[in-house]
């Protein structure tokens, strides 16, 4: 029943997309391959990637959004219980690993239908009013994230992906405060998951502030270490953000997990309480783009894991530029630092043909401009092309 009804979802939101008079279509679609320095061999889980994100506007007042990306076609290893001597209990020795080779798919991310109702009712006011059907995750909005290359202050201030209904507020053009329901039903067996935000853009013509809560309920179970999979948090942050001068702009911002600090808990699993940082970007010098981001998270006491990146892109023609990043993090606010864990690059070159961007770069444990994050001393290339 639950296929049924995401399959009836879709169809009706695909549907009203093509009635539309005029749509304004949007897609991109991305090829990566990478070659790992340190291991001499191609990673199996590079391969190819497509993203697709499709807009349709239905009329002035009514706009649909799909996002689909491919998954799979790469090696994974797995863990599996296998019970051998048949007593129903999982022992360590019963614990097995395989190596799977998982199919590609295409998998649908999102789709929503954004209402604008105000103006669908003809009313000039002050106040606008905005709905969201369909599918989507609430996110924490952060202001703070001005630098070309910035941390997060938290993983994950956002509530999983699933069917609901936003509702967004905006006052004079300037805040927006918004909120989600994930009604519980039948054919999901989710908890309730909710969350609610304010940003106020442009005060006194630099400044902009926002805030949020969100509480998402995840995936609780224990694996076979005894660890959570997707813990549950309880967010709660806020980011300031300022333009004091051409060229210039700053970015603070700030998060705390009541879900952890509450929580009766290991304190090895409280990691992640409270985080915060910095943001610098600068672009006065013609053709340069060039910043900073500063993070201290997993603090108590304000002694934990401090993390500073620096990134930059230079561009020497119409359609060729360079670019470069690196982080380097401290434990404990220094101690214990091991450089061969705690340092990550990623730079590159990339020029474009059109609506083809290529890249060709090399990382480390860094994804400035490279597609993932995890990458252990790999050369990569990648075609994109959006439309």
């Amino acid at each position: 029943m639950k296929k049924i009804l995401m399959l009836a979802l879709v169809v009706l939101v695909a549907g009203a997309a093509f009635a539309a008079t005029d749509p304004v279509f949007s897609g991109k679609f991305s090829l990566v391959w990478g070659y790992s320095v340190a291991g001499e061999k191609l990673f199996d889980d590079l391969g190819n990637k497509v993203e697709l994100d499709l807009k349709a506007t239905i009329d002035d007042f009514n706009t649909v959004k799909v996002k689909m990306e491919s998954v799979g076609g790469f090696k994974e290893d797995v863990t599996y219980w296998e019970d051998t001597n048949g007593d129903g209990n999982v022992d360590a020795n019963e614990m097995k690993t395989k190596t799977i080779t998982v199919d590609p798919y295409l998998k649908l991310k999102d789709f929503t239908l954004r209402t604008d109702v105000t103006g669908a009712l003809g009313l000039d006011l002050p106040v606008s009013v905005t709905t969201e059907m369909g599918k989507f995750k609430m996110k924490g909005p952060s202001v703070a994230d001005v630098a070309p290359y910035t941390m997060k202050v938290v993983g994950n201030a956002e509530t999983a992906a699933n069917i609901g209904v936003g509702l967004e507020l905006g006052i004079l053009d300037m805040v927006t405060m918004g909120t989600v329901l994930y009604p519980v039903n039948a054919f999901e067996e989710e908890k309730g998951e909710t969350g609610a935000w304010i940003k106020a853009t442009g005060l006194a013509d630099m400044i902009d502030v926002a805030a949020y809560f969100i509480a998402s309920e995840w995936d609780y179970t224990l694996n076979a270490k005894g660890k959570a999979k997707d813990p549950k948090g309880h967010n709660a942050g806020m980011s300031v953000a300022a333009a004091p001068m051409d060229g210039l702009k700053l970015g603070l911002g700030f998060n705390y997990d009541l879900y952890k600090a509450t929580a009766k808990v290991d304190d090895g699993d409280k990691k992640g309480v409270a985080s915060m940082k910095f943001d610098a970007a600068y672009s006065g010098v013609e053709n340069l783009t060039a910043g900073l981001s500063y993070m201290v998270a997993d603090f108590t006491d304000f002694v934990g894991t401090s993390t500073i990146a620096l990134a930059a892109e230079y561009k020497l023609l119409e359609a060729l530029s360079v670019y470069g990043g690196a982080w380097m993090a401290f434990v404990d606010e220094g101690v214990d630092w091991e450089p061969e864990t705690h340092l990550g690059y990623d730079a590159g070159i990339t020029t474009s043909l059109g609506a083809l961007n290529i890249m060709l770069g090399a990382s480390d444990k860094m994804d400035y401009k490279a597609p993932k994050d995890d990458y252990d001393d790999v050369i990569y290339v990648k075609f994109c092309a959006k439309f």
